[in-house]
């Protein structure tokens, strides 16, 4: 159920809309009567007898679409050119795959919808973890104009996308209900060793004293290699002087946070859990070979110097983790697998070459209406700086017909002041 997760992984961009976000498209907008010409409300297929919309399915459609057109272009082909009825390799046609895969999604989000809602877990959109999440979604794409727009394009209403974010919130929280310590079904030592065998995990820390550009990639200069290399056997050294076990895992710690160079210290302050083919050989290789609290020497790999100490993977702070994602997917492929799927005659007769096609010209349409609307907007923008600039014009012609009538009223002054000249 690795699918699961990439899932929900793709919501990085789709987090539930905020009220009135899309205000400005009323409260009965349907993006979908608007690009396909159907009501958002068409049922597409029932999963265990509750309905899904085409509200709720055109997302996943033209959500792998894209990806679709997103890889033809990575392989060189024309752009926006999609062969339908190419299988890349395999059996089925690009149209099928795009059309299968938005199904078996809806199914497995009307699933989980189903089963964690009877199992008490129900979807608070103040969540701490969803505002979280849809904060980050706004800024990533630039602020609440942009993210409107996007869900505009992948034809979201504000229900379809509540209910599309809902799930992995709904499906966080039951796992961490179910299998955290004091859940319902917290595992045991035993069940936990046994996991450690079955996947073959291993845990560690290590210094990385890097050998490369990070921002280019590109190897530094052999003075500077040197210098790195000079330092990670200065390290080295202050560990090995150590005995005690505990103080030489406290002190690498210490070590660790002041100089190591891995990008992925700070999401794994502790260290990392990992099984075979995760990290570059090298890592792995070294680990394995070092006894459970042992400091190997310096590892060298593409990345650069390592000094790596093995840690207890039962201590690490992600076994849990792990472990409950484990057994929250194969929970998943229970639901999934005996789920009651009917699909209707809407669904068995959408064209998706036509689909893509009528989405893409409906994308085409919002882009010709900004520009128009950015026309405008520049228009009344020149319109009112030349208003202000004749009123400014106005306004000096006017101070100088003051001046001129004040200079006026002071010569008849001086007239009226002067001798008259005398009559004889």
């Amino acid at each position: 159920m690795k699918k699961f997760t990439h899932k929900l992984a793709a919501l990085g961009l789709s987090l539930v809309l905020s009220a009135g976000l899309l205000s400005g498209c009323g409260e009965s907008y349907d993006p979908i009567q608007e690009a396909f010409g159907i009501p958002g409300s068409t049922v597409m297929m029932t999963v265990d007898e509750k309905e899904v919309h085409a509200s709720d399915l055109y997302y996943w459609l033209a959500y792998n679409a894209d990806y679709i057109k997103q890889y033809y272009s990575i392989m060189g082909g024309e752009e926006g050119a999609i062969n339908w009825d190419d299988t890349l390799g395999g059996t089925q046609s690009v149209k099928d795959y795009v059309k299968e895969e938005a199904k078996q999604t809806a199914v497995l989000y009307n699933a989980v919808l189903s089963n964690t809602a009877a199992a008490g877990y129900a979807f608070d959109s103040d969540d701490p973890q969803y505002t979280k999440e849809l904060e980050a979604a706004k800024s990533n794409l630039g602020g609440e104009e942009a993210f409107a727009r996007f869900l505009k394009e992948m034809c979201l209403t504000e229900d379809s996308f509540e209910t599309l974010n809902s799930v992995a919130v709904v499906y966080d929280h039951m796992r961490q209900g179910l299998y955290r310590s004091g859940g319902e079904f917290e595992p045991t030592k035993e069940e936990l060793d046994q996991f450690i065998q079955d996947k073959d995990l291993l845990a560690a820390r290590h210094i990385l004293l890097m050998t490369k550009d990070p921002a280019t990639g590109e190897d530094l200069a052999e003075d500077a290699v040197a210098q790195k290399k000079a330092k990670a056997e200065e390290l080295l050294g202050q560990l090995q002087a150590i005995e005690d076990s505990a103080q030489r895992s406290e002190t690498f710690s210490k070590l660790m946070k002041e100089n190591s160079e891995d990008s992925g210290l700070e999401s794994f302050p502790n260290g990392y859990l990992f099984t075979a083919g995760d990290m570059v050989p090298e890592f792995e290789q070294a680990t394995r070979d070092l006894e459970i609290g042992a400091v190997s020497g310096i590892v060298e790999s593409d990345y650069g110097y390592h000094i790596i100490l093995r840690d207890d993977p039962a201590q690490s702070d992600e076994l849990l983790e792990q472990w409950s994602t484990t057994k929250m997917e194969s929970l998943t492929e229970e639901w999934v697998s005996s789920a009651k799927v009917e699909t209707t005659e809407a669904f068995d007769n959408l064209d998706i070459a036509a689909f893509y096609e009528q989405l893409e010209a409906f994308r085409a349409s919002l882009a010709e209406a900004d520009q128009a609307q950015d026309g405008e907007e520049d228009a009344q923008g020149e319109d009112a700086q030349g208003e202000d600039a004749q009123g400014e014009d106005t306004q000096g012609g006017d101070q100088q017909t003051e001046q001129q009538d004040e200079d006026t009223k002071e010569d008849a002054k001086d007239t009226e002041g002067e001798e008259k000249p005398t009559e004889e």
